[in-house]
């Protein structure tokens, strides 16, 4: 327990927490831990266990999101060891078997309960308007002049934008991706919901730069059909 409970602690940000601030985390810590206990017992109950090759995979699919070598030094700044965290693991595999094999397949809703749902939630179904666009930005406005010339001239926007952008998107061509009204800044907004498929605005100022923007494809605002959703 206070393993734990100092490893829950440490995640946390500010100065050390007083005894009445690590209350509540104490009382979270023991509710997780009695709950983790009882359904490890379910899981002997009936039964269930894991392999150590189940272990191992889990253990690499762990591993596998830091660099080399990093992996090591995250568990000795958690104070943990190798055998803690493949009993850890152990637990978890073993209850996400039990749910699977015993909560999951015994949950069932029917089509009306599905279709009620979706009629009392449409709200949550409904997709706006987005736009797919590309983006360049430089410093200056005659620089922006000169690229609008070189499209005009015909060179191609994704090329203009990887050589002279400023953006962190420039080595992706200038591409925001779609995105819906509200998502980007207001003057981002402005201009490329107004532009067509294949457009290339005029110069727009904002505090990053001076722009230009290319829409590359538009989805109109629609209503998820049921059969999408279900």
């Amino acid at each position: 327990f206070e393993q734990e409970l100092a490893r829950e602690l440490a995640t946390t940000e500010g100065p050390e927490p007083t005894p009445e601030e690590v209350e509540p985390f104490k009382r979270a810590l023991v509710d997780t831990l009695v709950k983790r206990m009882l359904l490890l017992q379910a899981a002997k109950q009936n039964n269930i266990a894991v392999t150590p090759e189940e272990v191992d995979r889990g253990v690499l699919r762990l591993s596998g999101d830091y660099p080399a070598g990093n992996f090591n030094e995250v568990l000795a700044q958690g104070q943990l060891s190798m055998a803690e965290l493949r009993a850890r693991e152990a637990s978890r595999l073993t209850i996400e078997k039990l749910f699977t094999n015993h909560v999951y397949s015994r949950v069932a809703v029917t089509e009306e309960e599905l279709r009620a749902y979706y009629a009392a939630h449409e709200a949550d179904f409904q997709e706006p308007e987005e736009v797919h666009a590309a983006q360049m930005v430089v410093k200056g406005l005659d620089e922006a002049r000169k690229l609008q010339a070189q499209l005009k001239a015909g060179k191609k926007f994704s090329d203009l934008a990887r050589r002279y952008s400023l953006s962190a998107d420039a080595k992706v061509g200038g591409d925001l991706g779609f995105f819906p009204r509200g998502q980007m800044p207001p003057a981002f907004d402005e201009v490329v919901f107004k532009l067509g498929v294949g457009q290339v605005s005029d110069v727009v100022s904002t505090e990053y730069g001076f722009h230009l923007f290319r829409v590359l494809e538009r989805k109109p605002a629609r209503k998820r059909e049921f059969v999408e959703v279900r």
